[in-house]
């Protein structure tokens, strides 16, 4: 999570369905390898191609991160807005 936050490209190597929803929501599912079935030339070849494009899918990264901020932003305002309604 923290590679992306820094806008970082990264490839997971997970079997655990948390890494795999994270992956997907940040449209990064092309870089996760399952542990279940790791293979070193999967893995070595997943690296090239995410080297040779790290450009594209760092701005890829940047933007659905900011996304994210923006609505997680937006449902805090709007909690502090029940919460100072109640008061």
């Amino acid at each position: 999570m923290l590679s992306f936050l820094a806008g970082k490209p990264t490839i997971a190597i997970s079997n655990q369905p948390k890494m795999s929803n994270l992956m997907v929501d940040l449209g990064q599912q092309r870089w996760l390898v399952d542990a279940d079935e790791f293979e070193v030339d999967k893995l070595h070849r997943t690296f090239r191609i995410l080297v040779q494009d790290r450009e594209t899918v760092a701005r890829d990264i940047r933007s659905r991160v900011d996304r994210c901020r923006a609505a997680v932003n937006e449902q805090y305002e709007g909690l502090v807005g029940l919460l100072r309604g109640s008061a």
